[in-house]
């Protein structure tokens, strides 16, 4: 079986699979099927978290195609009151532009990107 990376479906437009298609995610290692992962957890303790907090915002740095990945948790996250989460994405500058998954930011491009990054109220 062939299983394309989360990114292949983000840079094509394309819906990422449901659970059942990943056989398992025998690839889970490579960082296939992480995103969907990711959402189907989100799913399950977003009924547990509160209705409201004390005001916070919060920021969370991640790669342009992170980005997307994050996109349906925080849009859910920022239906609590008094959270404020929004995403960082970070240019990959040290590897490429190109180099667009979040485990290859370096701490040299967050640090730079953040240095001038104003994004949070």
């Amino acid at each position: 079986m062939v299983y394309p990376a989360d990114e292949f479906y983000f840079i094509a437009g394309k819906t990422i699979p449901f659970r059942e298609e990943y056989d398992g995610f025998p690839q889970l290692e490579n960082g296939i099927g992480l995103t969907r992962l990711l959402w189907d957890d989100f799913k399950k303790i977003y009924e547990k978290m509160p209705a409201s907090v004390p005001d916070k915002d919060f920021g969370i740095v991640t790669s342009e195609l992170g980005a997307k990945a994050l996109k349906p948790v925080i849009s859910e996250l920022k239906k609590i009151k008094g959270l404020n989460v929004i995403s960082i994405p970070v240019i990959n500058n040290f590897f490429g532009q190109t180099v667009n998954v979040t485990g290859l930011l370096t701490g040299q491009d967050i640090i730079n990107h953040l240095h001038n990054y104003h994004g949070l109220p």
